[in-house]
């Protein structure tokens, strides 16, 4: 059978041999291959088994026509799908962008509304801003600031959990909801993220690769970040708060910068 031809086959062309009897066995099939993307096939694969029933060339032509329409309408779906990440996604660095953010985040305030009552969710934020980034772009060149930052989304996807929403605010400023987290855990990731950023100066490597040699970089512009955190456990009565938790942990990412940057900060901890 011609994997790329639709056609109708008859199993069964002499009626005097057939066996009425025996309805386990197929009388006619028909096989329409349909192009699916560059390299692949939508296959409808229609038998007979009544002894009644006959397909014919009339029942090709239509079931060739629905799978043709049927192939323009997913490959419109996958268009319009594939329209939709890129409205949602950061091309510079590939992770969310702002406005996948806040969709994110009335996302996870209709969750927590339908939720049993008395039931809390805990959630935190994390707000990341990289520091001494204008030092990077005025010393290198954009071209490295922008590797940076790609460098930097890159860690922040291997880092948190797949469950973790990763969205770059703009500039230098990453955020990151954290579902199901609270203030101990999400302080903890956030120590963590801090370390493996100043001790293991991991962000330095990945520039010496960008730039091809060894970055001699002055201690008071290294290249790490303030972190600010914000947790609340939700119920289904406050859950608009979830968008202010936002501009909470905004505000104690500016206190880890005015502390003399590398640091992390909890919103309503002294």
């Amino acid at each position: 059978m011609d994997k790329k031809v639709p056609q109708l086959l008859s199993l069964c062309n002499d009626k005097e041999s057939l066996d009425l009897n025996n309805t386990s066995s197929m009388r006619f099939i028909i096989n329409i291959p349909e192009k699916f993307g560059p390299n692949s096939y939508l296959d409808l694969f229609v038998a007979t088994i009544n002894p009644q029933n006959n397909l014919t060339e009339d029942d090709l032509n239509i079931l060739s026509i629905s799978i043709s329409q049927l192939s323009t309408i997913l490959a419109k779906v996958e268009q319009d799908l594939e329209l939709l990440r890129a409205s949602r996604t950061d091309q510079l660095t590939g992770v969310n962008n702002r406005q996948a953010l806040q969709i994110a985040i009335n996302e996870e305030i209709l969750r927590i509304k339908n939720t049993e009552d008395k039931i809390t969710k805990d959630i935190s934020v994390i707000f990341i801003d990289l520091d001494n980034f204008k030092y990077y772009n005025d010393t290198f060149g954009h071209n490295v600031g922008d590797l940076i930052l790609k460098s930097f989304a890159n860690i922040l996807k291997q880092y948190f959990r797949p469950t973790d929403f990763i969205a770059r605010f703009g500039g230098d400023e990453f955020v990151i909801i954290l579902p199901d987290t609270n203030e101990e855990t999400a302080h903890i990731m956030g120590q963590k993220l801090l370390s493996k950023l100043s001790h293991e100066a991991v962000l330095k490597h990945s520039l010496s690769e960008i730039i091809g040699v060894t970055a001699n970089i002055p201690d008071e512009n290294l290249l790490t970040c303030s972190i600010g955190i914000a947790s609340h456990s939700f119920t289904k009565n406050d859950a608009e708060k979830l968008d202010v938790l936002l501009h909470y942990a905004d505000k104690a990412q500016y206190k880890s910068k005015n502390s003399g940057k590398n640091a992390i900060s909890i919103y309503g901890n002294s």
